[in-house]
């Protein structure tokens, strides 16, 4: 009967370090991108409470950043809602950040077929996100 710390099935790699390692620098980045876009986020909520209301005009009249240029121009004017977007890019980042960071680790343990998937799986969601940007 095999118990819940079995380690008849992958024993290299529970005792390797290097994937230990690497398992913890994938779940550091993956809760630091969480915290800091929760704290991006609710600076930009407070920013909003108390400044009462977004009063800035984006190029094309628009009342808040759709595009990364109009983002930059509403951080640049300390604009509430473009903080906002700014942590919500953040937490979107994230994940394309963990995928990224299991690359590395892949290659570093020498295992090229992860790091085939995981390569793709990264050009699927860069290329998402690039084709998503025509808007519509």
């Amino acid at each position: 009967m095999q118990g819940p710390a079995d380690t008849r099935m992958y024993p290299a790699e529970r005792e390797d370090p290097l994937v230990r390692r690497s398992e913890i620098i994938i779940s550091s980045v993956l809760r630091g991108g969480v915290i800091l876009s929760a704290i991006v986020i609710a600076i930009g909520v407070a920013a909003y409470v108390f400044s009462g209301s977004s009063t800035l005009r984006y190029p094309h009249g628009l009342r808040y950043p759709d595009t990364i240029p109009t983002l930059w121009f509403g951080l640049t004017h300390g604009d509430p809602l473009a903080i906002i977007a700014l942590g919500l890019i953040i937490l979107l980042a994230t994940p394309v950040l963990r995928v990224a960071v299991s690359v590395v680790a892949f290659a570093a343990v020498r295992d090229l077929l992860y790091v085939a998937i995981t390569l793709l799986v990264l050009f699927i969601l860069i290329s998402s996100f690039l084709l998503g940007l025509g808007g519509g």
